[in-house]
């Protein structure tokens, strides 16, 4: 599937991401790198960020912190040091399938359709409120 999206970019360093993708196309991950290795910057204010949604599929490790929420985490693209989304899933919000103990067991692929809460520059991690979990 594919959906248009604009990125703002500096023609020099739009020009170097391409001489290193693969067939001069620069994919979501090649951006999440050069953001992670400081190359580029998410210059979106983060009034701005918390309204925007956006879905994320990617292999998800789970967690129970003590308050009993679930915590997701999946790495974004392929950078050192990496990148990761988070996913704070409500213990009241009744996410019940996560409360399950076989997904505190090693990785599982999902979609998260979410809103951005927060960027992370130092941590290199994106927060997101779930709107909806597919896996």
């Amino acid at each position: 599937m594919r959906s248009p999206v604009v990125v703002g970019l500096e023609p020099d360093i739009a020009e170097k991401l391409r001489k290193a993708a693969p067939e001069g196309r620069i994919s979501w991950a090649d951006v999440a790198d050069a953001a992670a290795d400081g190359t580029v910057r998410f210059g979106m204010a983060l009034s701005a960020l918390r309204l925007a949604y956006v879905s994320v599929t990617g292999d998800f490790t789970a967690r129970r912190p003590e308050n009993g929420d679930v915590q997701l985490r999946a790495r974004y693209g392929s950078g050192e040091p990496p990148a990761h989304v988070e996913i704070i899933c409500d213990e009241s919000a009744g996410r019940g399938d996560f409360r399950k103990e076989r997904y505190h067991r090693g990785q599982f692929t999902a979609r998260c359709l979410g809103k951005a809460r927060g960027w992370d520059a130092q941590t290199g991690e994106l927060s997101l409120d779930p709107v909806a979990i597919f896996r």
